[in-house]
Order: C-alpha cells, then structure tokens, then sequence
C-alpha cells in the first residue's frame, strides 16, 4: 500500500514540474537557513558540556561590595580553592588558574615566540577538566617540574611532523620547560580558550610567585567540583563564613564569595569583570532571536507549500472526488497527501546538505566559529536535519491533508465543488503571515544597521584614525621606553608616540581606583573611577580637548601628582571651581595619591557605546598607579607596512625577550560591538532567505490565480478591458495583503527592536522611515514577484481563454 502512496505522490510532482520545483526550492532555501541558525544555537547552548562532571563543577566568584553597587569578578584569593577543599566536606576536587601577564615568551631554535592564549595551572588541570589529551597522561602530564603541554595545532605550527613530547623550550625569565603533552585543540564552545598551558610547578623564582601563597588582592581563577549529593546554595553559606576566618573581622564587609555553575558561565557573566571568559561571554537574547528567526523560515516555507497545495487542489479535486467514489477513506487520502510533502520534504533536506555544505565558510566568518560540515560530520547533524525536515513536512502537509479530503465526491464529479470563500481568506491569512515574518526581519535588519552605523559616524571623543598601540610586555622596554619613543619618533610617517597605562577604547581591564575631595580620610564618602596614566605627549596623538585649565607640562617630577578628570568625575565630586582642588586618589594599600586637579578633559567615549561615560581620573605616566603597558602612536597611514616593519627593528633592539605586539585602534574599538555585527549580518541573511521564499510562494500562487481566473480574464478583456486593469486587478489582492502584513509587523518589531536597542546608551532613533523603508521594499518585492505573470495574463489573446470550454 505504501509502495503505492509513493509511486503515486512521484508521479504527481514530476507531472506538476514547476510546483514541484516552487515547493522544493522553497524548503531547501529554508531548511538551509533554519538548519545553520540552529547550529549556531546549539553551539551557544552546548557550552562546557563535554566535560563529564559539568553539573558538578562551580566557579568561584568575588563579590566587592565597597561601591554603592556590589560588582562581581571572576579572579579569586589564591589560596581560596586549595583551602576549601581541605576543610569543606563538600568539595571533592578543586583546580586553579593563573594568568600573570598577557603574552609567554618563549625561545625556539634561535626563533623568539610569542603566545598569548596560554594559562598557568595547578598540576590537577587535565584530571578536573576533560580536555581530550592525544599525548600523555591527565594524573601525571603537568606533575613534574617545568612541564608544558601544547595544543595539536601549536605542536604542528612548532615542531611540524615531528614527536613533539620530550623536547624543550626556553622561556625567557622561567627557564627551560618541557614539552609532557600534547592536546587536542580546544572546542570552540569552552569558555577557558587556551593553546599551551603550564604546570604551575617550576623551578625558576620570579616576583609573581609570591602572590601563589597569599589572602591580598584577587589574583587567580578557581573551580570547584562538588559530591554529588553536596548543595551549591549550602557551600555559599559555609563560604561566607570561611573567608571570614582567612581575612579577619570585617573582611566580609569588602568582600563575598559566590559560587557560579559551569554551564551557566557562558551565558550568566555579562555582569562578571575579569574573567576567564571575558572575551567570550555570550548573550541568549541572541540564541531566542535566531531561534526564532529559524522557525519563521521553516514556517514561511510550509506557508508556500500550504498555499500552493491549496490552490492547486482546485485541479485535484475531481482526482479526489474519483478516490471518495471508489472507496478511498479520508485517513487514506490524508496519507496520500502527507507521503507528497515528505517527498518533497526529503529532497529539499538533501539538496539543502549541499547548501550548507557550499556556504558553511561564509557562516563561519559572519558568526566567527568554526563550524565544520560535510560527509565526515554528517552523522552529528543527522538528529537535527531529521527532526527539521519532519517538523517542515508535517507544517507543510497538515492543512492541505485535512482541506483537500473534506471534497464532496458529488460535488466534485458535478464541477460544482470549487474553494469556498473561507479557504481563500485562509490563504490570504497565510500569505499575510509570511509577509509580516519577513517584514519584521527586514525591520531588524535595517536597526541593527543603522546602529551599527551611528557608531561608526558618531564622535568618541578622540583620534581614532591611524592610531596604532603597540605593547610594552617586559622590563627592558619599561626601562629604556625614553630612548624607544625617541626612535620611534624618528621613523617617517610616525606623527607623534606618547605612552600610556591605558588607552581609550581599551580592550583588556581598565585599571580603577576611588577619589575623593580633599586629602583628609574623614572627607565623604569616595567615588569610584576608572584611571589611565599618560605623560605630556598624548594629548597630541589623541586629541582630547581640554575644557578648563592645563595639560601636563612635561615635567614628570612636577606633573607626577598632577591629575586631569572628566567632566563626569568633576560633576560626581561636586567640584564647582575644580582648578586647585586637592584629590585624594586610592587604588590598593601601596598605590594611593595626593594630586591636584589642574584640568577638565570634555567627555570622551572611552570604553563603548553601550555604556554611558563614567568618571575618569588622567594621571601622569609616573604617579605610582599604574606601570606604564603601552606605546601610542599616530600615524601617517599612506605606507603603514614600513612603518611596522621599522618599528619591530626597534622594538626587537631593546627588547630581547618579546615579539612585538601591536593592534590598530579603530579595529579593537569595533570589536567591541562583534556581536552586533553577527547579528546585523545574520538578520541580513534571514531577512534576504524569507524574503526569496515568500516570493517563491507569491510567484507560484500568482500563476495559478491566472490560471483558474483565465476565462474571466479573456471575458473582461473581450468586454473593453486594458491592460492596465488586468493587471490592477491581479497585483492589488497581493498588495492590499503585504499592506496588512506591514500593519502587523510594525507594533511587533517595534517592540523587539526598542528592547535590543536597550542595550546601548547611546542610540539612533527609532522613527517610523524605517518601518516604511521595510514596508515599501516588501510590497516593491511582492510587484516585482507577481508582474511577469500579471503583465503575461494582461497582453494574452483572449481568444485563447475562451476557445474550449
């Protein structure tokens, strides 16, 4: 019987070419789609779930409740997560993470080597977390002193085809360290990234080691793994109590301790600084959107299928009505008509693999992954590819199964049954239902974009243009960056270099301290800042105007307790005449200031559109606050290659231990908005795909709306009708019902897009030109879709309708 189902449902696709074809095309665009948006998704939602015990492991989380709003961190006491598990029944296991600089530089056949994706970690790492080691063993990888365990793809870029294990490399302040291991390169839906880490055990003495055994400031990354019948929300209680006992009376009032799980890092950090996840913290209202954006494509493409079947069940009927008569059964022919839209189903899945296929490295530079799709991975799709195209075939075949089986045999076999009003307005429903879904893409597309070009047009404040920051990583940079700068002053094509902590539009942590009015300890309440360090020279590469009194003289011992604030800061500290004002700054126990106020910089956009400016205090590069981390230079961008290439002979003749290390500032600054930019061209891509499907189906229905309307359209035309009205009259059906689609989709996209735009402080206006833009281009596509066959119907013979009955 099956058999049969489906040599029938063949035959009558390959008799009805160009619906089939609709249809097919239809689904493949959207199971396409569908299926690389839920890849994405699931990639977000999958996040530190390889490790086997990611339900039992915890990060821990500092508290600093000394500001008026208590701030999270994700750096922790390093002791804290040895201690716990020494006195707290409930933690079964613990690891901790170090990072004591950016970049580990390392020597290698006379070759200096830079890295900067790496950790320090306790020996336990490989046994606590499941990253898959291709070489060695987890219990003793990292046990022996100086041990270095590569990535796959480090180990290849190092040594080639060459083993790899055993052989050494010379760090330059810590030794030698051998390579013990060798891993697998870490998944992409990780939060800890890394591509070399080393056991925390060695040898050599250096300044840092000091904090491995201290209760001062936060300065590690600690993990616990819990027994399994332990409580997370009884562990944060005990924990409270314990720091108590390790930091003395009263450290609580300073400082808490919280317990975030495993999987919810990636999504739960947006309000945590300074974790390991600070570059990949994730946002699940975009995981909800492209959801959501995927089930409108699979649904816009069972709409057209809906709608095609419907309108083509006219020409089906008698079919229908020979099948009631000689003893089909509705749940027969509902069968009959949900095997052709898993047919067409199956094919669309199929063609779609090789959709994906061809596109998936396009994918993976809008949305920065590394997606790997083909043969080899086939398998793991196949649960999903599956589970879209049953859900696509059975949206596509439900309504027409149930609508084309209610045919009255009698009717049909009179020619008196045709598609009663009701089902037409159904149809129109369904075509104003794509139209709205496409609309409110089209609508989120065109915010994303505009915002993303406000950001780009607006004024941060200061030079951005041909900036260029170069890293200071060691000592012997910070000892001769005098002699450096005057060198790199010196290279044509470099217009000024000054030096600074911190840069505007800073891309690691902003170094923050406290001020307040006066130089007393009983002056009010203080105000929390953020700080940069700079010497005389930065206001020409960056610009800053200066709206009251004086920049740096160039004096470092005069200007080393000289400070500048913003006019935010000025206004937070009431400071009515600023100029002279005493400031007491606080940053730790070691690093406090006396200064005098002796400038007001206008309000720049220092860190990123979403956030309002704060209060920023500029110190001179030599005040004690902060060490000097960075060479900015302005540039003549008309030949930058040789400028860099002039600046690396520099910087490798003073610094012997680092590569150079350089980023353009205006490329940072727009990394801040990466997933912006991911969703701008992700709502661009589902905008065009439901787009091209809704047209598919709109092309599709207005053919067959000529072909059932064929003898009134030769009567009309023999009647004195033009070609103007034929054509009126065929494309204003569809345009009165992209029209009401439009009055849907405004209020909803409205409200998603108001909702998104939240997330900036500063914003483009959400005015109604953008809403008529997505309107007027969706009823312009919807003309252009239905013209040929409306002016094809308009200009036809008459006589040709008309001839046989």
């Amino acid at each position: 019987m099956l058999k049969n189902y489906f040599k029938v449902a063949i035959r009558t696709l390959l008799r009805s070419r160009v619906y089939s074809f609709i249809n097919i095309l239809g689904l493949s665009i959207g199971i396409s789609g569908a299926t690389l948006l839920l890849i994405y998704v699931n990639d977000e939602l999958s996040f530190d779930a390889f490790h086997r015990d990611a339900d039992r492991i915890y990060r821990i989380v500092t508290e600093d409740k000394t500001a008026e709003v208590s701030r999270l961190y994700g750096e922790t006491f390093t002791l804290l997560a040895k201690t716990l598990e020494e006195e707290l029944p409930e933690v079964e296991d613990q690891v901790t993470l170090y990072q004591t600089r950016n970049q580990i530089n390392f020597r290698l056949n006379g070759k200096r080597i830079t890295e900067e994706n790496w950790w320090m970690v306790d020996d336990n790492f490989f046994r606590f977390f499941d990253f898959e080691l291709i070489e060695g063993n987890p219990e003793t990888v990292l046990s022996e002193p100086n041990s270095i365990v590569l990535s796959e793809s480090l180990a290849r870029k190092y040594f080639g085809d060459k083993d790899p294990i055993g052989k050494t490399i010379n760090e330059f302040e810590w030794g030698d360290f051998q390579v013990t291991g060798i891993v697998k390169d870490v998944p992409s839906n990780s939060h800890i990234q890394f591509d070399l880490v080393v056991g925390v055990n060695f040898t050599a003495e250096s300044e840092w080691r000091e904090n491995l055994n201290t209760w001062e400031q936060p300065r590690a990354y600690s993990y616990l793994k819990l027994l399994p019948e332990s409580n997370g929300d009884e562990l944060e209680t005990k924990m409270s109590e314990f720091l108590d006992k390790y930091r003395g009376p009263g450290s609580s009032e300073d400082y808490e301790l919280d317990i975030q799980a495993l999987r919810d890092i990636h999504f739960g950090s947006a309000s945590i600084e300074q974790g390991v996840e600070r570059f990949a913290k994730g946002d699940k209202s975009y995981v909800l959107v492209f959801t959501s954006i995927a089930l409108f494509l699979l649904l816009i493409a069972a709409v057209n299928y809906t709608n095609l079947a419907t309108s083509k069940a006219l020409f089906r009927a008698k079919e229908i009505g020979v099948r009631k008569v000689v003893g089909a059964q509705k749940k027969q022919l509902a069968l009959q008509f949900f095997l052709e839209s898993l047919v067409i189903t199956f094919v669309a899945t199929i063609i779609s693999v090789g959709i994906i296929d061809l596109v998936i490295p396009y994918y993976n530079q809008i949305t920065n992954k590394d997606f790997e799709f083909g043969l080899s991975v086939l398998s793991q799709y196949a649960p999903m590819l599956v589970t879209i195209a049953l859900l696509s075939g059975l949206m596509a075949g439900l309504y027409p199964a149930i609508f084309i089986t209610r045919f009255k045999p009698v009717k049909v076999l009179k020619g008196e049954q045709g598609i009663a009003q009701g089902k037409l307005s159904f149809r129109k429903t369904l075509v104003i239902l794509q139209f709205a879904m496409s609309i409110v893409m089209i609508v989120a597309m065109l915010v994303v974009s505009n915002q993303m070009q406000f950001i780009k047009r607006s004024d941060v404040g200061f030079n951005t243009e041909g900036i260029l920051v170069v890293d200071i990583n060691s000592f012997y940079t910070r000892r001769d960056f005098r002699l450096m700068k005057e060198q790199f002053n010196a290279i044509p094509g470099v217009e000024s270099v000054s030096v600074a902590s911190r840069v505007p539009g800073e891309w690691k942590t902003l170094t923050e301290l406290y001020i307040r009015k006066g130089t007393s300890n009983e002056s009010p309440d203080s105000l929390r800042s953020f700080y940069m360090g700079f010497d005389a020279d930065v206001q020409r590469t960056f610009g800053f105007d200066i709206v009251e009194g004086n920049y740096f003289s160039g004096n470092d011992q005069s200007d080393s307790t000289k400070i500048l604030l913003n006019q935010v800061a000025a206004r937070a500290l009431g400071l009515e005449n600023p100029i002279g004002a005493q400031i007491k700054l606080h940053r730790t126990a070691t690093r406090r200031l006396d200064a005098t106020v002796i400038g007001i910089v206008d309000d720049f956009n220092y860190q990123s559109f979403h956030s309002s400016v704060a209060p920023l205090v500029i110190g001179a590069w030599n005040s004690g606050l902060r060490s000097i981390d960075y060479f900015a230079l302005k540039l003549n961008t008309n030949n930058v290659a040789n400028i860099i290439d002039r600046l690396t002979e520099v910087h490798n003749e003073f610094d012997p231990a680092t590569t150079i290390e350089y980023n353009f500032l205006d490329t940072q600054l727009e990394m801040k908005y990466e997933k912006e930019q991911t969703a701008n061209e992700i709502f661009q891509l589902g905008a065009g795909l439901s787009i091209l499907v809704a047209c598919l189906g709109l092309f599709g229905l207005a053919a067959f709306t000529v072909q059932k309307r064929a003898k009134e359209l030769g009567i009309r035309k023999v009647l004195g009708a033009s070609e103007w009205n034929i054509f009126f009259l065929l494309s204003s059906s569809f345009v009165k019902q992209v029209i009401v689609g439009f009055l849907i989709a405004s209020p909803a996209a409205y409200l998603l897009m108001a909702n998104w735009l939240n997330n900036f402080s500063y914003k483009t206006n959400l005015g109604p030109v953008t809403f008529l833009i997505a309107g007027g281009f969706a009823l312009l596509i919807a003309l252009v879709t239905v013209s040929h066959r409306s002016i094809q119907a308009a200009y036809s013979n008459p006589v040709d309708s008309l001839r046989s009955e």
